[in-house]
């Protein structure tokens, strides 16, 4: 009976040990934005954000890899996919869309613009004009985005 304990309990490690090293290596909290807009893969480059010091919020846009500016800050209208987001200048979590909006901005702007219906924003950093947080957002499976993000305010 003790040598079937043994074989038992050490079967049962042995399982646990197995799937506990099944899973994925990347951690999500550090990975970078990344995701779909328009249904064409989007990876976040930089942001132009204008700081409202009246309600202490940051109207941004967040910019891909296909931005070709160098300058987030001289961007005046992007024809390229983005985000627009207005985040507030506070370290905390943001339900989305209840507490703040993302919009999936489409390529050639005009009115083809998608509110995400879901996610949210953890802003883990909040000061001397820089933003740093997380963002998990989607509209559906052609427009959602998830990772972390790092901004300075242009003004």
């Amino acid at each position: 009976m003790t040598r079937l304990k043994q074989l038992t309990i050490t079967s049962m490690l042995l399982s646990v040990l197995l799937i506990a090293g099944c899973g994925e290596d990347t951690n999500p909290e550090t990975s970078p934005l990344k995701g779909k807009i328009e249904g064409g893969d989007w990876a976040f480059k930089y942001a132009k954000s204008i700081f409202n010091g009246i309600d202490d919020i940051h109207e941004a846009e967040l910019y891909g890899t296909q931005q070709d500016s160098t300058d987030p800050c001289s961007v005046f209208i992007s024809s390229e996919t983005h985000l627009s987001i207005i985040i507030p200048n506070a370290v905390g979590n943001y339900q989305v869309p209840s507490d703040l909006q993302v919009v999936f901005e489409l390529a050639g702007s005009g009115n083809d613009n998608f509110r995400a219906t879901s996610g949210f924003v953890e802003v883990t950093e909040a000061a001397g004009g820089i933003i740093v947080g997380y963002i998990q957002a989607s509209y559906d499976d052609d427009n959602t985005v998830e990772g972390t993000f790092s901004f300075s305010r242009c003004n």
